[in-house]
């Protein structure tokens, strides 16, 4: 095994968002958008390998996550010893996917990594043709959640992908938290708590994806700022070209449905990085991304699309300093374009908190400890993930036989005799 010593520091998290459009994952320079040296990397796509309608019945990205395992140096499926960074956890629900790679390094301070899907398409969010995956862990004393999510698309939806984004995030929750904190002697349907918020169990999320939320302006403006002509920007007043851009950008970033203080994302406390870049979305690939493609044609009728800043990177803590925002852009790379969307990334550094420790690195659904819960709160047991899972999920019969569930029996106080060396 390997040897380590993890102290107290910063993580540098790097976490991207891309809709690839179908594209083959094969013949991507995914460098050119995944940047080097980073201690985790958060790596959310949509329509990764195929289109919406081809996922929702083969939602695996076999071809993805291989591209991936190349770019990071995993040589085996489970990685190898002697690898830098291992493929700690994937997931998947239609054509939305989620993978959290990191050092292999971290592994020892790893615990509890579980995940989880939520379906947020047709008929009333039954179908999985728009959704969430997420991957939750705990690094040292603090909790991660991160989200890559698909919301539904059009200028006037932007109450939906509320809907959306809130259903997604509540039944998170239900999901990933609640089945660590329900009392066994309450039914689990009883312990699906309305309101609850997976965002705010967790010291650091960071929630990715095609969102969806639009600029509404209208269309002739919209061509103007984003193509203008000589005649738009000389009668504008701005001295130079690189003025004119400047406005243009703010002008647009004014119109984005998402900064509107009443946008579900704003409302459950997330933050974002200030925009520099120009909308990711709608580019025409025939023109080498030099122009937006504002109509867009399907088989039963023709519809308006303003260039948007459709694709972000959102996070959020418990505590004000633990995330220090670092870069955030759009790439831009020649050797990417092959989607209507430009993949989006940012870079954290985040405060972690890690016991120190010498020892070989056992497998990361294996850690010398699990830390279950908000960190302010959390309940420490020596063991295996494999062991505590046993106790905090152990299957639960009612008096006819039938089982009634998952009990949490971390929770319960008949489990402390079982618990009583946590």
């Amino acid at each position: 095994g390997q040897t380590i010593a993890v102290e107290a520091d910063r993580l540098s998290v790097w976490c991207g968002t891309w809709n690839m459009h179908a594209a083959a994952a094969g013949e991507l320079q995914l460098a050119d958008w995944i940047s080097a040296g980073h201690d985790v990397y958060a790596i959310a796509t949509q329509e990764a390998e195929r289109s919406i309608a081809r996922s929702m019945m083969f939602s695996a990205k076999p071809r993805w996550e291989a591209a991936l395992k190349g770019l990071f140096g995993i040589t085996l499926p489970c990685g190898h010893e002697d690898d830098e960074y291992v493929m700690l956890a994937t997931q998947d629900v239609g054509a939305v996917h989620i993978a959290l790679v990191l050092r292999r390094a971290l592994l020892p301070s790893v615990s509890y990594v579980r995940t989880a899907a939520v379906h947020a398409g047709f008929i009333g969010g039954l179908l999985p043709n728009k959704g969430g995956a997420a991957i939750a862990c705990n690094i040292g004393q603090d909790s991660y959640l991160f989200v890559s999510a698909h919301l539904a698309p059009h200028t006037k939806a932007s109450q939906h992908r509320d809907w959306q984004f809130e259903l997604i995030d509540r039944e998170l929750h239900a999901r990933l938290v609640e089945p660590t904190v329900c009392l066994p002697c309450v039914p689990r349907v009883a312990c699906h708590t309305p309101g609850a918020s997976a965002s705010a169990a967790f010291d650091c999320v960071f929630w990715m994806g095609d969102l969806n939320y639009r600029v509404e302006l209208a269309k002739e403006e919209a061509q103007r700022l984003t193509m203008p002509s000589a005649d738009d920007v000389s009668r504008s007043g701005f001295a130079t070209r690189a003025d004119y851009d400047h406005a243009a950008l703010q002008r647009l970033l004014a119109a984005d449905q998402q900064k509107r203080p009443q946008s579900a994302p704003m409302r459950a406390g997330f933050s974002e990085m200030p925009i520099s870049f120009w909308p990711t979305y709608k580019l025409d690939r025939k023109s080498g991304y030099a122009r937006y493609k504002f109509q867009h044609r399907n088989r039963l009728k023709q519809t308006l699309r303003l260039p948007s800043f459709t694709d972000r990177v959102l996070y959020r803590s418990v505590e004000s300093e633990a995330i220090l925002p670092v870069t955030y852009d759009a790439c831009t790379a020649n050797a990417l374009r092959v989607s209507d969307h430009r993949p989006v990334s940012a870079t954290f550094l985040v405060q972690v908190s890690l016991p120190s420790m010498e020892q070989s690195v056992p497998s990361p659904m294996h850690s010398p400890s699990v830390w279950v819960g908000h960190r302010r709160h959390w309940l420490r047991c020596p063991g295996t993930v494999a062991e505590i899972s046993q106790l905090l999920l152990r299957p639960r019969t009612n008096g006819d036989g039938v089982d009634g569930g998952l009990e949490p029996a971390a929770a319960a106080a008949s489990s402390q005799e079982e618990l009583g060396r946590c």
